[in-house]
């Protein structure tokens, strides 16, 4: 491969970037290759110098996909696929689902027959933006709205399995040939979800995503715990959150238009982090309030934050003994 090659290919993989920004990258690649021939320890074996720094740098179409997860052109698309169903779509399904009850479920209550109807509309939309995302990281190289929504949809089906008692050989939805293949179908689905998202981990390798999976799993986890706590009769007067509100909106909502903002808009690293900051604190904190009598369910919700605190300073610390490193 030639340095008209590697480059084509890299401009290639840079679609979607302004062409000043396409421009720049390029000629600051084309430099290094230039640079890169001329290192005496690029020549020390058999292969070209050119094809040895290649190898350095990685694929073109590879690299060209990193840098533009660097400078993320279009942002605002996955800004959106992230805010608009969280605050509108999802809501508006359980909304036309509470005027549209299923009436041929005659085994359930009509409580069940909502979360039944309800979970499945919200998967399916979540699969459409699991598509959607997949597509805008193949054309752009930005991955934040697909692993979300995969994160989120996995969460979806396994707190529906968790609520239909699918891992249980007694549970109503069982005792039937076809209830039965459907467990089956929802468990190798849930298999194949959680494969697909840890090799995109594997491959990225990053703290700061390993936190941003983390914190929806945690709160889930947050969620199911304090639901049993609740079964077992501990909070006799119910689990009320505080009810922090600005206008129409409640804090969870205004949370979900906010964090996504600073995560996804700035390029600093920093911005990244104090966004999953944002995304954990006020759930938790509103949590915290309402288990103030009981630690161990204080000590669950605090852990969300002090996970992105603790892997933020880790990373941090991290970056300074690299750059200390390169210079």
């Amino acid at each position: 491969m030639n340095t008209h090659e590697y480059l084509s290919q890299m401009e290639s993989a840079l679609k979607g970037l302004s062409d000043d920004e396409k421009a720049s990258l390029l000629e600051e690649i084309s430099s290094h290759l230039s640079e890169g021939q001329t290192d005496p320890q690029l020549g020390e074996d058999e292969t070209p110098p050119l094809d040895r720094l290649a190898i350095e740098m990685g694929n073109p179409i590879e690299l060209g996909r990193r840098l533009k997860q660097i400078h993320h052109p279009n942002r605002w698309l996955e800004y959106l696929m992230i805010v608009i169903p969280n605050i509108f779509v999802l809501p508006l399904i359980y909304w036309i689902i509470t005027l549209l009850f299923p009436s041929n479920l005659s085994l359930l209550s009509p409580q069940k027959q909502f979360l039944y109807a309800s979970i499945r509309v919200s998967i399916v939309v979540q699969i459409g933006l699991v598509i959607l995302g997949v597509l805008i990281y193949k054309r752009q190289g930005s991955i934040t709205g697909l692993i979300y929504w995969l994160s989120s949809i996995w969460l979806s089906i396994f707190s529906m399995c968790y609520r239909e008692e699918r891992w249980s050989i007694s549970g109503t939805y069982n005792q039937s040939p076809g209830g039965l293949a459907e467990s089956i179908f929802l468990n190798l689905f849930l298999i194949g979800l959680l494969i697909w998202l840890s090799r995109i981990l594997w491959k990225i390798r990053d703290p700061l995503w390993f936190t941003f999976v983390a914190l929806p799993f945690l709160t889930s986890l947050g969620n199911l715990v304090t639901a049993q706590v609740l079964l077992s009769g501990v909070f006799p007067n119910g689990y009320t959150l505080p009810d922090w509100r600005l206008g129409w909106f409640g804090l969870p909502q205004i949370t979900v238009v906010i964090w996504p903002a600073i995560f996804i808009f700035p390029k600093q690293r920093i911005f990244r982090w104090l966004a999953l900051l944002v995304n954990a604190f006020p759930f938790a904190l509103m949590n915290i309030i309402a288990s103030s009598h009981h630690p161990y369910l204080i000590t669950l919700w605090v852990f969300p934050v002090l996970l992105v605190v603790i892997n933020w300073i880790s990373d941090s610390l991290s970056l300074k003994v690299k750059s200390k490193s390169v210079l």
